[in-house]
């Protein structure tokens, strides 16, 4: 039995994991984009000029890499804690349940005493 304000705490991480996966993802989507730009204006360009911007261009397109690279580590990273978070609750709430289970135990024990004085 989940208490209302883990439920509720459980549920916001949810929505901030998954939210935070749909920013990385358009992340990566908008860099893939103008990486392609980036491609696609290198063609206009003739000499000296193609030759700089073709490593403006690389040093984008590392960059960008680089971010992408960041966002699928972060996102591994956010499922991860989530799962040890997840794994953690259903741990605390097997705790309880001990400790509940003791603390009747203990009053069967101590009413018995009682009754026995």
């Amino acid at each position: 039995m989940a208490l209302t304000g883990s439920t509720s705490d459980q549920d916001a991480f949810h929505k901030a994991v998954n939210g935070f996966m749909q920013c990385a993802e358009t992340v990566k989507s908008r860099a893939r984009r103008l990486e392609n730009e980036l491609v696609e204006l290198v063609r206009m360009y003739k000499g000296d000029q193609a030759v700089e911007f073709g490593k403006t261009q690389q040093h984008a397109s590392d960059l960008l890499a680089a971010i992408s690279r960041s966002s699928d580590t972060m996102g591994e990273l956010v499922r991860t804690g989530a799962s040890r978070i997840a794994a953690a609750d259903q741990e605390v709430a097997g705790m309880f349940q001990g400790v509940t289970a003791t603390a009747a135990e203990t009053s069967d024990i101590v009413n018995r005493l009682k009754g026995m004085s």
